[in-house]
């Protein structure tokens, strides 16, 4: 075992001011105004704590998720971000930030703070027009802070799978640099197939315009990586499964893996108060179990035998919970991944 690299993912407050009907956390979240403060906001006494039980680790990612984490305040992230630099200094590691957010928070002064403190931004947004993530208002900020957004990540759906085509075309025009995808998890397998297609479209038309198409679609990049064995994937879409040493802490300190359906008690993994390590978790029964679900999910034979191996069990685990049983592929996920991947494996990955 290496004690090299450990991602939290903090959820910094269930509080959000949209309701999209695809969530993932949608059964957890409180409702809110947009302006309006959280009441289970995150104490900073928390991540004080996830450090202190990090001991060892030479690297340490903190990923802001929510809700919409944004609605901590401003002055809630400068104190936080004090806490993780003091903590750096103090076990001499390196410490790293993310936040995923709506964006429709974001002006001057957060993109600034965020910039000082080396904290990249991931905006979800749907396209124009398709719903509460697909506002004009949104757009306007995305293209404001097109140079200091590190990736946009629209939610592909039922809704707006057609679409993203469009959607790439727009983002394209403000300027992103990166564009990925997230398929909606409650997708059924034909739906799925559809968002595979749609996916390919855009394939081809970043092909056919290549000098115009200067925003990096992830997911065409990583499709290709897997399609010929080599290069590095970027999307969170595509990336290789982690299951250990990869922790949602909530606010009030209960530990769990992965976002969806968390009142699930298989994967609720105790407080991060009560325990003496992080890794202590890593060796508990229910850890082994899931581990031994990954194993098991890896054996698929039939037509999408390689496409699992490819994919590691088709985006395998944090998207099966409470869908689909857990010592098996993501079979609904793994139709979208075989025909993205087709594309490229059926002409020889050239």
């Amino acid at each position: 075992m290496y004690y090299n690299q450990l991602t939290y993912l903090l959820r910094v407050t269930n509080s959000c001011f949209l309701n999209c009907s695809y969530c993932m956390v949608k059964d957890q979240l409180t409702h809110d105004r947009i302006n309006d403060t959280p009441s289970d906001l995150a104490p900073h006494s928390l991540v004080e704590t996830m450090f202190d039980k990090a001991i060892g680790f030479g690297e340490v990612y903190l990923t802001f998720v929510g809700g919409e984490p944004m609605m901590a305040g401003k002055e809630w992230f400068r104190k936080t971000f004090e806490i993780m630099k003091s903590k750096a200094e103090q076990r001499c590691i390196s410490v790293s930030s993310r936040i995923y957010t709506n964006g429709l928070l974001l002006d001057d002064e957060w993109v600034e703070m965020f910039k000082e403190n080396g904290c990249q931004i991931f905006i979800s947004w749907d396209g124009l027009g398709f719903g509460k993530k697909g506002s004009q208002k949104a757009y306007e900020i995305i293209t404001r802070y097109a140079k200091q957004i590190t990736t946009v990540t629209p939610v592909i759906s039922k809704a707006n799978c057609h679409a993203i085509k469009d959607i790439y075309k727009q983002l394209n025009e403000a300027g992103v640099k990166r564009m990925t995808c997230q398929y909606d998890i409650y997708a059924s397998t034909e739906q799925m197939i559809e968002f595979g297609n749609a996916t390919c479209e855009l394939f081809r038309h970043i092909e056919s315009e290549p000098l115009e198409c200067k925003t990096r679609f992830l997911i065409y990049h990583d499709a290709k990586a897997m399609a010929l064995g080599t290069g590095r994937l970027s999307s969170n879409e595509m990336s290789a499964a982690v299951l250990n040493n990869d922790y949602v802490i909530n606010p009030d300190g209960e530990i769990i893996l992965g976002l969806p359906q968390d009142e699930d008690e298989r994967f609720r993994l105790g407080s991060i108060y009560s325990i003496g390590h992080i890794n202590d978790v890593l060796f508990s029964a229910k850890m082994k179990w899931l581990n031994d679900c990954y194993v098991k999910a890896q054996r698929l034979i039939g037509n999408y035998e390689r496409t699992n191996m490819l994919t590691r069990g088709g985006g395998f685990f944090f998207d099966k919970k409470q869908i689909q049983d857990m010592d098996k592929p993501f079979m609904a996920k793994l139709a979208c991944y075989h025909v993205i991947l087709s594309y490229f494996l059926n002409r020889g990955a050239k």
